[in-house]
């Protein structure tokens, strides 16, 4: 499995807990970089940040994927 995270990097007992929860291996964790705008609403960032990730190319995951 792909972990795909939009916030600090997960330790270990958090990565086991993912495992555990979804009964498949962490295969790699893609680190996505965030900084939220503390006088605009959240959500809209977050919905624009997921959509912003979403769009990416092939190229890209591939890149970010090693």
């Amino acid at each position: 499995m792909i972990v795909v995270n939009f916030s600090h990097p997960p330790t270990p007992q958090q990565c086991a807990e993912i495992e555990r929860q979804v009964q498949a291996p962490v295969e790699r964790v893609i680190e996505v970089r965030t900084h939220f705008d503390e006088e605009q609403p959240f959500a809209s960032q977050v919905e624009a940040l997921v959509e912003m990730f979403w769009r990416r190319t092939p190229e890209c995951w591939r890149r970010s994927s090693r």
